[in-house]
């Protein structure tokens, strides 16, 4: 159910509800939009992973990104902020890092997402300037998050590597690769840098026993020291 509705330089703001146990099929948008969870949960399919997503969480959607939805049963309320392809080129054109589903839990992104929702909701004649400032400060925000070292890879994906090849005999989570790595859980972040978590962690051991069934058995007769106690057969 709508609730309210701004338009703001190209932007759509809308606030609504879902109610409860709603199951919304897989659907995609025509542009790219933030939506902050105000209340409620829900679960949110994108692709091969689901996120349930909790009040005061942002997510930041791609233009075409098919996902469906099951709100949980207590029903949601959310402030959905619609960017048109006009206002993203006005804005210096330099977010094409948007793509897939990309969640903040914590942090200072919803933060702001929550300061802008308080604009949203005033009335006064400064609010569209405030809200389209705080959008720019939540883009460049995410830039700065999703940004690659020279390299051409962040440095949190140094990290999530290391971590997953030293516990590859463990079940990890995605959410525990993103708290050790000190960045944000994205849906998308890992597998597009190539970093698809059960297959390396298949491809590790496979690797290790590989080598344990090249391994001899026993040391040949020229591995035994000068003075072992270990007599060769």
């Amino acid at each position: 159910m709508l609730l309210r509705l701004r338009e703001v330089a190209g932007l759509s703001l809308t606030e609504a509800t879902h109610p409860p146990d709603l199951q919304v099929p897989p659907h995609s948008h025509e542009d790219a939009h933030f939506c902050l969870l105000l209340q409620g949960r829900y679960e949110e399919n994108c692709g091969k992973h689901i996120i349930v997503r909790k009040p005061s969480t942002l997510a930041l959607m791609a233009s075409g990104a098919i996902h469906s939805n099951r709100i949980h049963s207590t029903g949601i309320r959310f402030l959905s902020i619609e960017m048109t392809r006009p206002w993203l080129n006005r804005a210096n054109g330099r977010f094409a890092f948007i793509r897939g589903l990309t969640q903040f839990d914590t942090g200072p992104l919803p933060w702001l997402a929550m300061r802008l929702y308080h604009e949203f909701r005033s009335e006064d004649d400064v609010a569209p300037l405030a809200i389209e400032g705080l959008l720019l400060e939540l883009l460049a925000g995410v830039t700065r998050q999703t940004s690659h070292s020279e390299n051409g890879n962040a440095k949190w994906l140094s990290r999530a590597r290391d971590f997953v090849h030293d516990r590859f005999q463990e079940s990890i989570s995605l959410a525990e690769v993103a708290e050790f790595a000190e960045v944000h859980r994205s849906v998308t972040m890992f597998a597009g840098f190539g970093l698809n978590l059960p297959a390396r962690s298949s491809a590790r051991r496979m690797h290790r026993w590989s080598k344990l069934r090249s391994r001899p058995a026993f040391p040949s007769r020229a591995t035994f020291p000068e003075h072992s106690n270990v007599l060769p057969a």
